[in-house]
């Protein structure tokens, strides 16, 4: 996020950067490819960060959290880490379904638009507007035309 200096207002169109910037996840790119580079070189460090307790501890914390409606932006980070590299935990993402769902994940997020969008048209075809009905039905019919069924 941009600080607000003397200089920010010489740079055009400050306010569209600012926008632009607030809502590019860069943090979350920069700490993944952080533990990847740790992961790769199989770091001391790691023994530090894939810790069950520390791990446990973050995904109650971050919960408690949630509930409550706060954010603080970078606090699962660890939590992802763990999922992802620990094999200790007693917690595992490991299935056939999210197997196949990392497959076809760049699909996903192609097509996401399409899903919903055909979502859409099939709630007003069938005059029913609930989001019990077009959230399920626009992931379903993502998931079908991400993985080539259609």
């Amino acid at each position: 996020m941009f600080l607000k200096t003397p200089i920010a207002n010489y740079i055009p169109y400050d306010n569209v950067l600012r926008a632009f910037w607030s809502s590019f996840p860069i943090d979350c790119v920069a700490i993944g490819g952080l533990y990847g580079i740790l992961l790769f070189q199989k770091s001391k460090y790691l023994k530090y960060l894939l810790r069950n307790d520390l791990f446990y501890f973050s995904i109650l914390f971050v919960v408690l959290l949630m509930i409550k409606g706060v954010h603080i932006p970078c606090l699962h980070y660890n939590s992802i880490l763990d999922f992802s590299a620990n094999d200790k935990n007693k917690i595992s993402l490991e299935n056939k379904i999210f197997n196949y769902l990392g497959n076809i994940s760049y699909g996903l997020y192609i097509y996401h638009p399409i899903g919903i969008v055909l979502a859409i048209f099939i709630s007003k075809s069938i005059d029913i507007y609930t989001n019990w009905l077009l959230y399920p039905l626009s992931l379903l019919l993502t998931v079908i035309i991400a993985g080539g069924v259609l």
